[in-house]
C-alpha cells in the first residue's frame, strides 16, 4: 500500500501541473493518434507527448524518425505532421466576433518536415483565418481548404488538395490558389516559383508522408497497454522511464507487492486492441532493445 501511495502521490502531482497549464492556456487541440518517437516542448521542459494530450498555444512539436502525429483542433479540423518534423501554435484562440461560434484565428509555423492542414466537418460552423507558416519562404493564409506542405533543406514547398488560399513569399507578391491539386514552391535562396499544376503522381507520394505508418498507432481513448518491463526498484523504474522518455515514448508506472517484493511494472498505453499491442512488441525490440515485454488487457 506504501508503493501505492507514492504513486497516486507522483499522479496527482502530474494532474495538478496539467491542470495548471489548461489553465493558463485554453486548450484547443488534442493528439488524438501517435507513433513515437513524439515529444512536446512548454517553455523548458521537454517529454514525450500522450495520446490524447491536450496541446496548447505556444507548445512545440517533434516527430523523430518513424515518428507520426495527427492532432484535432476543438473546430475538427486535422493536423498531421510526419517523421522527423517539428511544428509550432505560436498563436490560437478563439475570437468573438459576434456570430454564435466565434472565429478561430492564430497562426501554425511548420519549421522542419512534412505536414497536412484539413479542415473538418464542424469546420463549416466556425469561421477562421490561420496563417500557416512553411519555413521561412512560405505563409498560406486559409479560411477552409485541405493542404499539404513541407520544409526541407533545398526548398519550401505547399500543395492545395482542395479549397483556396492565398500564398506569398517574403519579399514577393501575394499569389492566389484555388485551383485543387496546384502548389507552390520556394527553391532556398532563389525567388519563388509560379503557382502551377502538381506534376502527375507527386501528390500520391506526398500524402502517404504525413498518414500513419504500417504499424500500431497509439490512440486516445486506446485501452490495452503494453508492459515493456518489470524491475525491482524504483530507482530502476525511474532511470527506465527516464531512458524512454529521451527516446520519444511517455510510459506509466505501475507498483504492485508481490510474493517476492515490490515490482514496478513499465507500461505503454493508447492500444485500441490486443493484437495492436501484441504486433508492437517487435517494435519494442528493435527499437528499444526490449525483450520480454506482454499485453496488459483492460
Amino acid at each position: 500500500m506504501r508503493l501505492q501511495g507514492t504513486w497516486q502521490a507522483l499522479a496527482c502531482t502530474m494532474m495538478l501541473a496539467s491542470g495548471l497549464a489548461a489553465a493558463q492556456a485554453p486548450e484547443l487541440a488534442r493528439a488524438m493518434t501517435l507513433q513515437p518517437p513524439v515529444w512536446v516542448e512548454r517553455g523548458d521542459t521537454r517529454e514525450p507527448l500522450r495520446p490524447g494530450a491536450a496541446v496548447f498555444p505556444g507548445d512545440r512539436l517533434s516527430t523523430g524518425p518513424g515518428g507520426r502525429l495527427h492532432l484535432e483542433l476543438e473546430d475538427s479540423s486535422t493536423i498531421k505532421l510526419g517523421e522527423d518534423a517539428e511544428f509550432e501554435m505560436p498563436a490560437l484562440q478563439v475570437i468573438d466576433d459576434g456570430s454564435d461560434s466565434g472565429l478561430l484565428k492564430g497562426v501554425l509555423k511548420l519549421a522542419r518536415g512534412a505536414f497536412r492542414f484539413t479542415t473538418g466537418a464542424l469546420s463549416q460552423f466556425r469561421k477562421r483565418e490561420l496563417d500557416i507558416r512553411i519555413g521561412p519562404t512560405v505563409t498560406a493564409g486559409i479560411r477552409g481548404t485541405d493542404i499539404w506542405g513541407r520544409s526541407e533543406s533545398s526548398q519550401e514547398l505547399l500543395c492545395l488538395i482542395e479549397g483556396s488560399i492565398s500564398v506569398s513569399s517574403p519579399g514577393y507578391p501575394e499569389q492566389p490558389m484555388d485551383q485543387p491539386r496546384s502548389f507552390y514552391v520556394v527553391p532556398r535562396g532563389q525567388p519563388p516559383r509560379p503557382v502551377a499544376a502538381t506534376p502527375p503522381g507527386k501528390l500520391e507520394g506526398w500524402v502517404p508522408l504525413t498518414e500513419m505508418a504500417d504499424a500500431p498507432a497509439l490512440q486516445s481513448g486506446g485501452r490495452y497497454r503494453l508492459v515493456l518491463l518489470s524491475v525491482g526498484t524504483e530507482k530502476q523504474a525511474a532511470g527506465e522511464a527516464s531512458r524512454l522518455a529521451a527516446l520519444g515514448y511517455a510510459t506509466d508506472v505501475l507498483a504492485s507487492e508481490t510474493p517476492a517484493g515490490p515490482r514496478y511494472r513499465l507500461l505503454l498505453g493508447g492500444f485500441a486492441s490486443y493484437e495492436d499491442a501484441q504486433q508492437y512488441r517487435r517494435i519494442a525490440a528493435d527499437r528499444l532493445k526490449i525483450t520480454g515485454s506482454w499485453v496488459m488487457r483492460p
